[in-house]
């Protein structure tokens, strides 16, 4: 067999391959596969779309958070003073607090 009648026959068979498979009925949950693919690419497109609304929601959380440290800088010695009278137990408590509070809003708006 000489190499037109190799190539020949492997056209022939990839064709009946393929009419065998347009014969075939489409697998009965493609839909489902393909209703999924389009709500993933959409939930990332939705996502990508909230990027800049998150980066400005963080650059106002850093301006608040150094506003905050400017002024208990300037309020240095008042502040200073009150939290050396406050005992080490009550930063615990309000750390676990926070703590706490974080880790149910997290889980709330998961």
């Amino acid at each position: 067999m000489n190499d037109d009648e190799a190539e020949i026959a492997q056209v022939t068979h990839f064709m009946k391959g393929v009419a065998r498979a347009m014969e075939r009925e489409a697998p009965p949950d493609a839909h489902a596969m393909w209703t999924r693919l389009q709500l993933a690419e959409s939930q990332r497109l939705a996502e990508r779309a909230l990027l800049p609304v998150k980066l400005a929601w963080l650059f106002a959380k850093c301006w608040f958070a150094f506003g905050a440290a400017l002024i208990f800088y300037l309020a240095g010695p008042a502040i200073g003073d009150l939290l050396l009278a406050i005992p080490t137990y009550v930063y615990v408590a309000i750390a676990a607090a926070v703590a706490i509070g974080l880790k149910g809003w997290h889980s709330v708006r998961s």
